[in-house]
């Protein structure tokens, strides 16, 4: 190779790792807020459209988790999940499969326990 193609060529491939490294082209690691409760700190995470998640004394509880609103692969396993309804961006069986752990808990409604059958049926009122 030439000199020109060789010095071309390493400029290409820094540029690449400079923008694989930069946070405007890296996903960006989500924020979180941390609340004061009298039940300890409670961090809320925003993952995206309805897609919320909370950690309490080591206790993860999930709400709507969708594969649509972002990634949870690094996310930990939760201990509860709630579903708000059966529309797919709130309703995401899949990765509820992936979320859940043996003695996760989910409450949803009458028509999610279609699609998760294990789902406990929670109704307007219920506490």
């Amino acid at each position: 190779m030439n000199y020109n193609l060789n010095r071309a060529l390493g400029i290409f491939l820094t540029l690449i790792v400079i923008a694989m490294n930069n946070p405007v082209y890296a996903q960006e690691i989500p924020t979180y807020d941390k609340h004061n409760t009298s039940e300890g700190i409670v961090e809320t995470h925003f993952i995206g459209h309805g897609s919320l998640m909370f950690k309490v004394n080591g206790y993860v509880i999930f709400i709507d988790p969708a594969s649509s609103s972002g990634d949870f692969e690094f996310l930990p396993k939760a201990d509860l999940i709630l579903i708000t309804h059966e529309h797919g961006d709130h309703l995401d069986p899949d990765l509820i499969g992936k979320l859940k752990k043996k003695e996760t808990l989910l409450f949803c409604n009458k028509i999610s326990t279609m699609t998760i059958p294990w789902g406990l049926i929670m109704s307007e009122g219920d506490r």
